[in-house]
């Protein structure tokens, strides 16, 4: 077990605990509204309203924190602090709370109790798993392309993340009613967020192919980490393609799971695994 016992690894448990406080504050005002009524009151509503300001004060409070260490991290290396998983999976979370915030103010999709959640599951391993010692890039690979390429790339993935949350209810929903109304508005948000996570997917792919042609020498080198992304970014296309309609939702909504699955398969199994020795295994 990999324990931080520096500033870094405080900022780290800090933003953990954090985030589990907003989760379950969050989740809690999600309970049926009968028991929220017998545990609470005539005033229910009274309760929820300030365990959501609970929720959303545990939540910033876990960004700044898991933000804070992003930078410190970043100031200490002297380069973008997305060289391996300890790094990666810390920006991830710290983009999470304005990711919520955006989703929720200008997309109205809600489901931020996920979002505390998922901050929480990365710093896990984060915290305990993953070693803090640093790794500087390679000569090759040091371009300011570096930056843009993965930062893109890993904001395109928690955007897909959340998509998968949404394609999880929109199955819930379906299976007790096919023509509901909240069937709709779940298909609504999951398409919503399709739409902003696959231009930064496209985006990103597009920033490795000139990296790789600087690097390199070549745009595309068949590469396992190469592969596995295109075939994520297919599988995205393939999204847009399928009918639309509440006839279709249901497999919507297996297609985003399934792209979601593709991307924790780039993310962790292609570094991770013997079985994928390429290029790009500097990350693991």
């Amino acid at each position: 077990m990999a324990i931080k016992y520096d500033t870094l690894g405080l900022l780290i448990y800090i933003a953990l605990t954090a985030n589990i406080l907003a989760w379950v504050a969050m989740l809690s005002t999600h309970f049926p509204r009968r028991f929220r009524a017998i545990r609470w009151g005539v005033y229910p509503h009274v309760f929820v309203t300030r365990l959501t300001k609970i929720g959303w004060a545990f939540f910033a409070l876990g960004f700044v924190a898991s933000a804070g260490g992003v930078l410190m991290r970043g100031l200490s290396t002297g380069q973008p602090p997305m060289r391996n998983m300890f790094e990666v999976m810390m920006f991830i979370a710290a983009v999470m709370f304005p990711l919520s915030v955006f989703c929720r103010l200008v997309l109205r999709v809600g489901s931020c109790w996920a979002d505390a959640l998922l901050a929480a599951v990365l710093l896990v391993p984060v915290g305990f798993v993953f070693s803090a010692e640093v790794a500087h890039l390679p000569p090759v690979l040091q371009n300011p392309l570096f930056g843009p390429h993965v930062a893109t790339y890993l904001l395109a993935y928690a955007i897909l993340a959340k998509a998968a949350v949404q394609a999880v209810a929109l199955l819930r929903i379906s299976r007790r009613d096919a023509t509901s109304q909240p069937l709709s508005e779940r298909s609504g948000e999951l398409d919503r967020m399709v739409r902003l996570g696959f231009p930064l997917l496209t985006m990103g792919l597009c920033l490795g192919a000139i990296w790789g042609k600087l690097a390199w020498g070549d745009y595309w080198n068949w590469d396992p980490k190469e592969m596995w992304s295109l075939a994520t970014w297919l599988i995205f296309a393939g999204y847009f393609h399928l009918p639309k309609g509440s006839r279709a939702d249901k497999l919507r909504a297996w297609v985003a799971l399934a792209g979601f699955a593709m991307t924790i398969i780039t993310l962790l199994w292609v570094n991770f695994s013997k079985l994928f020795a390429g290029l790009h295994n500097y990350a693991s």
